[in-house]
């Protein structure tokens, strides 16, 4: 992400642009702008109306609770969007060692695989499944809210505590086998699955 900092300016600039790039089809509210990019109200409307001037992303009127609000979509006709695309995609944030520790302090997590987005598919059930012991679903969702911000892609994730998954694992449990019989990548073992 530093690389990226410096060629594009601030992080909250790249991760709206990689919010845009990598979600061509949607369209967002200046409100879902901000949140989803975690950056203020004031950095996301300076960061979109210079995109706009750039002529990556165009103005669209959408309808949220039967309201008319403005927002924004990626210009798919933005001459450049392949190439751009290709660099924010492949950027190298979620290395093992920065996955598992952007759950730290999440509890005693002793298993963490990665499916879907992070791998490029698009058939898993889960992106991301974590085990572990005295686990903490509110700091576990604020880490997957950053990674969301960071990746520029909605994560789906599953948790479970060591007992439920050995127990699920044995029973031979579809949600898990699935999670383990697709594409998946094991980031961390400490129960010793492989």
């Amino acid at each position: 992400m530093q690389l990226l900092e410096h060629l594009f300016g601030n992080g909250g600039r790249v991760r709206i642009m990689k919010l845009f790039v990598l979600n061509p089809e949607s369209v967002f509210s200046p409100k879902d702008i901000s949140k989803r990019s975690k950056v203020s109200a004031r950095e996301s409307r300076i960061t979109t109306l210079g995109l706009k001037k750039a002529g990556l992303i165009r103005q669209k009127t959408i309808s949220i609770n039967n309201r008319k609000i403005k927002g924004w979509q990626l210009d798919n006709a933005y001459p450049l969007y392949h190439q751009l695309k290709n660099i924010l995609d492949h950027d190298k944030i979620l290395t093992k060692t920065n996955l598992t520790r952007r759950f730290k302090g999440s509890g005693k997590v002793k298993l963490i695989i990665t499916a879907g987005v992070f791998i490029d598919r698009s058939d898993s059930r889960v992106d991301l499944f974590l085990v572990g012991d005295s686990l903490r679903p509110q700091k576990i969702d604020a880490a997957i809210r950053k990674i969301e911000a960071d990746t520029g892609k909605e994560v789906r994730y599953a948790i479970a505590s060591t007992d439920e998954f050995l127990f699920r694992l044995s029973a031979y449990d579809r949600f898990i086998r699935d999670i383990l019989d697709y594409p998946h990548e094991v980031v961390l073992d400490k129960i010793g699955l492989t």
